[in-house]
């Protein structure tokens, strides 16, 4: 007998299909080639006005192209990209088009299977102190509705996770985490801060004081409280001059500047950084094409630069 199976049987009514069905419970068809054209598709081909996709800027008939709440249109190609990169990075989830979060139905836009892995998505981001399958191997999300007691049942693999030190699952007392109180101990040595949300570890490298974490927690990197709950200063003079060094660096005339040149565009970025700190329009700048990211230092079609930047260190539950 399937073993997912079992595990179905278990699960309350009220949980959506979508969300089983990303987790691979229930086996339902990622195609949407069975959907009949609708009759206002089928004219708008013949339609001789075309309309822009804002992502890859090529022309499409009106009716198909989806428009957010905002005055942007997604052929469906690019809306799948858009929904899919935002399942593989919390901070942009969901995706969003001019600060508004974009619809996520399942319809003539979006394939059944896409729509069951954000809502899957969504459910993991939105629980706290998260539970994952102790297997590296699987390191399935555990939704809450799996949980019984103090042990987590993973419902890819039915491998069974403590909820306390998320390790495998064991009697008695959860036993100490060595390795990781050896790691916080490394973390107070070196000024390293932890996120009060989701205990992430960070190491600030370059900006201001406020951290935004990949969990969207804002706290300050000085004492790990809230951000605007403290009376830290807002920046260290030292760490503000590497960002505007970094900033001025991106410039394409940066290489034939001279050295009163550069010096007055690393303090005009300096002065700007102090002043816009909060501005929310300068806390991420969008680049299309393709660029190397200055903080993954991977390729991006897209890169999001931050006025902060921070090295994730590490995950602590």
């Amino acid at each position: 007998m399937d073993i997912s199976s079992l595990l179905l049987a278990d699960v309350p009514d009220d949980v959506p299909i979508d969300i089983l069905r990303s987790l691979n419970l229930v086996g339902l068809p990622d195609s949407m080639s069975g959907q009949t054209e609708s009759s206002s598709w089928a004219s708008s081909r013949n339609e001789s006005q075309t309309t822009e996709c804002i992502a890859c800027n090529n022309q499409f008939p009106p009716l198909a192209l989806f428009k957010p709440l905002c005055s942007h249109e997604y052929c469906r190609a690019c809306l799948a990209g858009l929904v899919r990169s935002s399942l593989q990075n919390e901070s942009l989830f969901p995706p969003k088009c001019c600060g508004q979060a974009i619809p996520i139905k399942q319809g003539r836009w979006l394939s059944p299977q896409l729509v069951g892995q954000f809502q899957a998505k969504k459910l993991d981001f939105d629980t706290p102190n998260r539970t994952y399958c102790s297997e590296p191997s699987c390191s399935t999300f555990i939704p809450p509705v799996f949980i019984n007691g103090e042990a987590a049942t993973c419902p890819r693999c039915s491998r069974r996770a403590c909820i306390h030190c998320k390790g495998s699952h064991h009697t008695g007392v959860c036993p100490s985490d060595t390795a990781s109180q050896q790691f916080l101990q490394l973390a107070v040595q070196n000024g390293w801060q932890q996120c009060y949300s989701c205990h992430q570890v960070v190491k600030l490298d370059t900006g201001c004081y406020q951290m935004t974490c990949h969990c969207r927690a804002e706290f300050c990197y000085l004492c790990g409280n809230r951000w605007k709950l403290c009376s830290c200063p807002q920046w260290d003079e030292d760490r503000l001059i590497r960002r505007a060094n970094a900033v001025v660096d991106r410039d394409d005339n940066a290489d034939r500047m001279d050295a009163a040149m550069r010096q007055a565009h690393v303090e005009e970025e300096r002065v700007n950084l102090m002043e816009n700190h909060e501005c929310p329009h300068r806390v991420w700048g969008l680049r299309a094409g393709d660029h190397q990211c200055s903080v993954a230092l991977t390729g991006s079609e897209r890169l999001l630069l931050a006025t902060s930047v921070y090295e994730p260190l590490s995950h602590l539950d």
